[in-house]
């Protein structure tokens, strides 16, 4: 329904619906018997895609006015034509990979920063710039050796995006998993017992 409200308001309401989507998938997860919860306004996410409209919007223009220039350039032959879609691919790649990290960082900023964990809080210091330069990186790496790479680079956006996460306790974390543990350990027993089920390791 969100997709399709989206398109139809020119995705106007495509920040809500990736609030709405955030929220959902973390106020249903768990650690143990503890949900997370996301309590992030949708004020932040018009914020996030507004400056990626806007650098969308520097992307495209930065591209055609260089399309323009290049085509001046070569005299505006038939050639110049046929190497608009190389031109245009390009182009596009670049405004890709110019959005892409901003995005990345923002938007894990913007959903950790106002995630808890029962009393605890998380707290996440992403860079656009790191990821710009693990994305370029990255790219190079990958065209170098054939795509070999991708499973490298992958690893290596998934590392940086983890180790910029810090969980910000609010009392001893030994205590905590304790509780949960025992919560879920009673849990599986009850439910062995309700179902007649022996498990043993």
């Amino acid at each position: 329904m969100w997709p399709l409200l989206s398109v139809l308001t020119l995705y106007l309401l495509a920040p809500m619906w990736h609030q709405r989507m955030k929220r959902y998938q973390l106020d249903n997860t768990r650690f143990g018997a503890t949900r997370f919860r996301l309590d992030v306004p949708v004020s932040a996410f018009y914020r996030m895609y507004g400056v990626l409209f806007l650098l969308l919007l520097a992307g495209l223009l930065v591209m055609g006015a260089m399309m323009v220039g290049l085509f001046a350039l070569s005299g505006g032959g038939p050639e110049s034509l046929s190497m608009l879609p190389i031109l245009l691919f390009l182009g596009w790649l670049a405004v890709l990979m110019l959005v892409q990290p901003y995005l990345l960082a923002r938007l894990q900023n913007v959903v950790w920063n106002n995630t808890r964990l029962g009393p605890h809080r998380f707290e996440s210091r992403a860079r656009a710039r790191t990821l710009y330069a693990i994305t370029l990186t990255n790219l190079i790496a990958i065209v170098c050796t054939f795509g070999l790479f991708m499973p490298f680079a992958a690893i290596r956006l998934a590392r940086y995006r983890i180790e910029s996460v810090t969980m910000i306790s609010a009392g001893p974390l030994d205590d905590f998993v304790a509780g949960q543990s025992q919560d879920v350990a009673a849990t599986g027993e009850e439910a062995a017992d309700m179902f007649d089920v022996d498990i043993a390791l």
